[in-house]
């Protein structure tokens, strides 16, 4: 739970952080008309919900997720994100047996289930987390997993919760990495604990968002006591054991920052996968944190609210309005809401307003992942050609085109030996670059004699007509 409640001031909004992202290019006028002349309505809200993002190919998925050989199951979600990001946004709820019955309260009142679970390795019994995680995959579901862990040797009366909290901390930290001592004999000990009950779910093909130390910024959980270098080095220790040793291929790692994302507490790149933040008060769409998250690491991934909630008396602190997303440009990637009261306290109207609206996704809109996504189809362009001919390719410097038809014209931006609007997108992103204006006859689309945004028009009329 976050105990950062205090929005950010709006620091993500000024042209300074502009950049021609594949979210920034549906603000566009020209995208507005794009956006009309594909689904006959002239609205901005209509350019927003064609398709924004590229879906990585299989191979382009392997090289950007932190495990060198990650499953067909986390493949298939992690291009499924991709797909769904920019278009619609994924409910989730965490779900925890303390009292109330999440799943059963928002399917009274929406008629609908989540397409996220929420689970927590809190409790003593581990397995619990797994078995909700199995039996949520069986129903079509994804299951992202937490860790409030206790602080490893240190024996208190206090549950796990309470352990994690920095008023629990009554030994020296740091000796939880140094080798030899108990706590961090306990520390490895509890690390392979859990990474026993995430190898059942690799073993049994379930994919995981996987969250540790999350709201690590903060001062408020034993891992952010010690500062940002203790934190990363405790992140990179893990993931080294979990991906290298233990190998776990089903893990997709979501770095969760606190409301206030802080460049310095970040890890190696190459040990996480997606980013996000969270917050529990701050307005309707929450673009502040959207676009704290995004001047941290940009926008080319999917950016998740792993943590959202209404307080009791709370005017604020719900999930996103799916209305205002779209407005805003602040387009979440999933939330998940927190257990208990903090799902309850949120008025039966507005969670129904949120289940029932157009861009959300809920439980029964998830396909078949992997069938989906797993090793082909879904989205932004299919999968590259295995064996592309290497005379219908070329390198124009900061991006490389084909040709799919011998015609002379290079509208693949993507090598995946198609043409969709991912492409589209691409040459708009690269349409007053060198590598275009000094090989104009390869992209002239309206043998005008030069290129410019009325060929990314006739482009997309292009892939319309396709």
């Amino acid at each position: 739970m976050n105990d950062d409640r205090t929005p950010a001031t709006d620091s993500g909004t000024g042209d300074e952080q502009t950049s021609w992202s594949r979210r920034r290019f549906l603000n566009t006028g020209l995208a507005t008309g794009l956006g009309a002349a594909a689904l006959g309505a002239c609205s901005t809200v209509a350019a927003q919900d064609a398709t924004t993002t590229s879906v990585p190919s299989v191979e382009e998925a392997v090289t950007h997720l932190s495990h060198p050989d990650p499953s067909e199951e986390t493949i298939a979600l992690y291009r499924y994100l991709h797909d769904e990001w920019g278009e619609r946004v994924l409910s989730g709820q965490q779900y925890e047996p303390w009292g109330v019955d999440e799943m059963d309260h928002i399917e009274s009142v929406t008629g609908q289930r989540p397409a996220v679970q929420g689970a927590d390795f809190i409790h003593d019994d581990k397995s619990q987390a797994t078995d909700q995680a199995l039996e949520w995959w069986d129903q079509g579901g994804i299951t992202s997993i937490m860790w409030h862990w206790g602080v490893p040797g240190q024996e208190t009366p206090e549950d796990e919760y309470d352990q994690s909290r920095n008023t629990g901390v009554q030994i020296d930290l740091q000796q939880i990495l140094q080798e030899g001592t108990e706590p961090n004999q306990e520390f490895w000990a509890e690390l392979a604990e859990v990474a026993d009950e995430l190898e059942t779910l690799r073993d049994a093909g379930v994919p995981i968002i996987w969250r540790p130390f999350h709201e690590f910024e903060g001062q408020w959980f034993w891992w952010g006591v010690e500062g940002a270098d203790f934190f990363v080095e405790l992140w990179e220790t893990m993931h080294e054991y979990y991906v290298h040793e233990r190998d776990l291929d089903n893990l997709i790692w979501l770095l969760p920052h606190t409301g206030n994302p802080n460049p310095n507490w970040v890890p190696d790149e190459s040990t996480f996968d997606l980013w996000g933040g969270d917050t529990y008060s701050g307005g309707t769409s929450y673009q502040w944190l959207y676009d704290d998250v995004v001047s941290v690491h940009g926008e080319d991934r999917p950016i998740i609210m792993h943590e959202i909630g209404r307080d009791d008396g709370a005017t604020d602190g719900q999930p996103p309005d799916p209305d205002a997303v779209p407005q805003d440009g602040a387009w979440w990637s999933m939330w998940i809401n927190w257990h208990t009261s903090w799902l309850t306290n949120i008025e039966d109207s507005y969670l129904d307003h949120v289940y029932n609206h157009e861009l959300t996704v809920t439980l029964e809109d998830v396909p078949d992942i992997v069938a989906e996504y797993g090793g082909g189809g879904g989205g932004g362009g299919g999968d590259p050609d295995p064996d592309p001919d290497p005379e219908s390719c070329r390198d124009f410097g900061e991006f490389s085109a084909c040709d799919t038809n011998d015609d002379g014209l290079y509208r693949d931006f993507n090598g995946d030996d198609d043409v969709t609007t991912s492409d589209v997108v691409e040459f708009f992103e690269h349409v007053d670059s060198d590598g275009i204006q000094h090989n104009v006859e390869y992209f002239d689309y309206t043998d005008s004699g030069e290129v410019t945004t009325s060929d990314v028009v006739e482009l997309f009329q292009y892939v319309s007509s396709s």
